[in-house]
């Protein structure tokens, strides 16, 4: 019985390795970060999933920590992004790219510290363009450069103290620019 159960693990174990194998050559998925999140004290990982010969979809997922000028900035952002790659040559995911995009975002401010200590929280909702080019390397280092415009739109509500953490323009209209890095398989 138990040379039968070792059969059948053996067997399964070739299987998925073959099955995986032929994946790696579709390079139909990728998973990346962007660089230059980190500049500004975030952390992100996208993911991107091939879903015809020339689109795929990708959903980004983001926390930050960041602070400067006596404001502290903690949230998370949600973006999901469709992306057109209308090249003769390559197939999605690689290639130059145009993609519309949604971002929802949901923020925790503090500025000042102490007695004077204001917070406040800001979610705002919104959306944009992006253009690039997405390489991958090899057996599938991905290497993924873009930039456009994106609209924010929400509102600062303060919850402790008086602030004009409010008037520091978190809506209306933004460069988004990025340098990801990742892998395909």
């Amino acid at each position: 019985m138990k040379f039968t159960k070792v059969k059948i693990l053996t067997l399964t174990l070739i299987a998925s390795c073959v099955f995986l194998a032929n994946e790696a050559k579709a390079q139909k998925n990728v998973i990346k970060t962007n660089l230059f999140n980190l500049a500004v004290s975030t952390g992100s990982l996208s993911y991107e999933r091939a879903i015809g010969g020339k689109t795929s979809v990708m959903l980004t997922g983001a926390y930050t920590a960041a602070s400067a000028f006596d404001v502290s900035i903690t949230g998370f952002v949600i973006s999901p992004e469709f992306r057109w790659y209308p090249g003769n040559k390559k197939e999605a995911p690689a290639g130059y790219f145009i993609s519309p995009f949604l971002r929802y975002q949901s923020l925790e401010l503090a500025e000042g510290s102490g007695l004077t200590q204001a917070k406040g929280t800001f979610s705002s909702f919104g959306g944009g363009l992006i253009t690039g080019w997405q390489w991958i390397i090899g057996s599938g280092f991905v290497v993924d450069l873009w930039g456009g415009v994106m609209y924010n739109a929400g509102d600062v509500k303060v919850t402790q103290g008086t602030s004009t953490i409010g008037s520091t323009g978190f809506s209306g209209a933004f460069p988004r620019v990025g340098l990801s890095i990742g892998w395909a398989f």
